[in-house]
């Protein structure tokens, strides 16, 4: 309880020091916090702790807990290690199907942690700078990622100028219809009808609407001689929608993007946020350090895995919109179980953030790098979708426009996108 109030002031606590009640564990499983047990601590013996004498003990027990929290971190500087000692060229020449697999499954295991992990380390960033700032260092993070694993299979030894636009198209499928789909149909499971702020859907969808419409549909209708300026032109759009967009979001209709009590009045800054100014800076220093190492170590792992999927894919004639998937999934996975947690919570507001959130930043961020990376290496980016994802795409914005247009969700609006994205899969599955 404690921690849930102080989140909501801006600063909430990742570490608790119990004497190991056995009404602990449930709280600290459902919280996701590291436990630190100690039987004969008291509130009796808190003073003589802050008074001196076991300072240096206390320190110990923070430096291992950080140690302990950080495995995911280990796992992958760890793998880094190994492909270095493998070396690059035995990937490529890897022709038992048994091999790759193996490797493929450690290597996205692997990132998978490296991505979480990155994750985490930028919501504490965001909780220590504060709103707007926080959210962005936390949405250029994620898009990062994306862009670093979409490059690697984009600049691999054949270069396929789809890539981006099967990435995006997936993340969109998995992020809309798959995850929040997923997590309004077992938020409606538990609860019933959840509710939430329609002004907040009708933003996200309207942009959705008009960055695809103009970003993936229209391309597919212009000669190619006007491609290069529109996507100039694209690009500007794109930074200029998103760009108004977070002004509305977090300066001047915030309180659209929340709900329950208070929703109707802005939201105020907290003052209430740690006031030992060295301390909140050494911690900043610490994730930071953390975003930057992990990161690059996901960016490095991602072009042997790039080459893991190349030849997967060649030897095992796997439908070539397998690759794209694999790093969608890859990137959301860690909004993808926020925000399931979030409607198990019953506050399908913070879900519809995520989700529809997530779906907005991957479109209007990566498409003006990719683009910008494109022109820069003369690299081709083709964005025209094909006519079997023109209808999914299509489908998906339609029924989620219906699905969120009154204010509250139920099991069924779950079940309907949950139901389009399978249809996604049969599509990659039977049609290659």
């Amino acid at each position: 309880m404690l921690r849930k109030l102080l989140k909501k002031q801006g600063f909430a606590p990742r570490r608790i020091t119990t004497d190991k009640l056995k009404s602990y564990p449930i709280a600290i499983r459902k919280e996701r916090i590291l436990a630190f047990h100690d039987p004969v601590y008291r509130v009796v013996k808190t003073a003589s702790l802050h008074a001196g004498g076991n300072d240096n003990l206390k320190k110990r027990r923070l430096i291992i807990s950080e140690l302990v929290v950080e495995w995911p971190m280990a796992t992958v500087l760890v793998s880094v290690v190994a492909v270095l000692v493998i070396g690059d060229r035995r990937f490529s020449t890897i022709l038992d199907p048994a091999v790759l697999a193996v490797f493929f499954v450690w290597l996205f295991a692997v990132i998978l942690a490296g991505v979480i992990c990155v994750a985490r380390h930028a919501e504490a960033l965001a909780e220590l700078y504060g709103e707007p700032l926080g959210t962005i260092i936390l949405t250029l993070t994620l898009v990062g990622i994306e862009v670093v694993m979409i490059a690697s299979i984009l600049f691999h030894d054949d270069p396929t100028p789809e890539i981006a636009r099967d990435t995006l198209y997936s993340s969109l499928m998995i992020i809309v219809n798959g995850f929040l789909g997923l997590a309004v149909l077992v938020g409606g499971l538990k609860h019933g009808v959840q509710r939430y702020n329609l002004q907040s859907s009708r933003i996200y969808l309207s942009m959705l609407l008009a960055l695809w419409g103009i970003a993936f549909f229209i391309p597919s209708y212009l000669p190619a001689a006007a491609l290069n300026s529109f996507k100039g032109f694209l690009i500007l759009l794109c930074v200029v929608l998103y760009g108004l967009f977070l002004r509305v979001q977090f300066i001047q209709h915030r309180y659209f993007f929340s709900s329950g009590p208070g929703s109707n009045r802005r939201t105020i800054k907290s003052k209430n946020k740690p006031t030992n100014a060295r301390q909140r800076m050494n911690m900043r220093r610490f994730h930071f350090a953390a975003v930057i190492i992990t990161f690059a170590a996901v960016a490095f792992l991602s072009k042997f895995m790039a080459e893991v999927m190349d030849e997967g894919v060649q030897l095992l004639r796997l439908p070539p919109m397998l690759a794209p998937l694999a790093v969608a999934i890859l990137v959301l996975s860690p909004k993808a179980i926020e925000a399931v947690n979030a409607a198990l919570a019953n506050d399908v507001q913070r879900a519809v953030n995520i989700g529809l959130g997530a779906a907005l930043g991957t479109v209007a961020l990566t498409v003006p790098v990719m683009l910008t990376i494109g022109f820069v290496v003369g690299q081709p980016i083709t964005l025209a979708l094909t006519t079997v994802q023109q209808v999914i795409v299509a489908l998906t914005i339609m029924i989620a426009i219906n699905n969120y247009k009154d204010g509250d969700v139920n099991i069924m609006a779950g079940t309907v996108q949950f139901a389009l994205f399978s249809a996604f899969i049969a599509t990659i599955l039977i049609t290659g």
